[in-house]
């Protein structure tokens, strides 16, 4: 239904907000497989025809422009996050407690994880997870490099495995949603990064590996159970 090859683009606005708002809510609630349209429109207040007047793509793109649209907006918070901060050492806790946390709390990723790893887990390997260190770097060093120009791709790429690592084999001595721990954490394992002469071999070559800046757009087709 609808052009195959139509694409939404960041932020959105009408009734794609409202729509993905809705996916949010049944996610959390039935997780993907068990979604419908219907059930998306019934919790949108809307019609099947809207629905696929707004996405061509369906359920299949409304779930992977919500996951982008999460995307987005958890590196619009983080960036908050370290602009605000006073110094490297609060930037990379404030970065790393926030994203736990928020994973932690977040009911739809929560039930995908518990009950729906299939769907989730290839997108933290190989290929597609080196993807997602490029789109946080692309974000987020920026941010860093008021206090560490040299090392700030390098940071940031190791802030994202250690939060993506917890993800999936939590640590019984360190707990990421615990500022304490965080900290500790990152004086003894980040800061000494930007102190250590060799590492900037290290953060070259991170910056030499990142792409272009991707475009935060998804297709109509995406692979996602009907």
């Amino acid at each position: 239904m609808g052009d195959p090859e139509a694409q939404v683009t960041l932020p959105l606005d009408g009734m794609q907000h409202t729509l993905v708002g809705a996916a949010g809510t049944c996610l959390a609630r039935w997780g993907v497989t068990k979604t419908t349209v219907a059930d998306l429109a019934a919790e949108a207040g809307c019609s099947r025809a809207t629905v696929y007047r707004t996405f061509p793509g369906g359920k299949s793109q409304i779930m992977a422009v919500y996951g982008l649209n999460e995307l987005h907006a958890f590196f619009a918070e983080a960036s908050h996050l370290v602009a605000a901060a006073d110094t490297l050492e609060d930037a990379l806790v404030d970065l790393i407690t926030n994203a736990a946390n928020g994973l932690a709390t977040h009911r739809g990723f929560q039930f995908m994880l518990a009950h729906e790893p299939g769907l989730v887990l290839p997108y933290l390997g190989f290929t597609s997870i080196d993807r997602l260190y490029r789109l946080a770097t692309e974000a987020l060093a920026a941010d860093f490099e008021r206090f560490t120009p040299d090392h700030a791709a390098q940071l940031v790429e190791l802030a994202t495995r250690i939060c993506l690592s917890h993800i999936l084999q939590p640590s019984d001595t360190v707990d990421l949603c615990d500022r304490d721990d965080v900290r500790r954490l990152v004086t003894r394992h980040l800061l000494p990064i930007c102190t250590n002469p060799t590492s900037s071999r290290a953060t070259r070559r991170v910056a030499a590996d990142r792409s272009a800046p991707e475009d935060l757009v998804v297709p109509a087709s995406v692979a996602v159970p009907a």
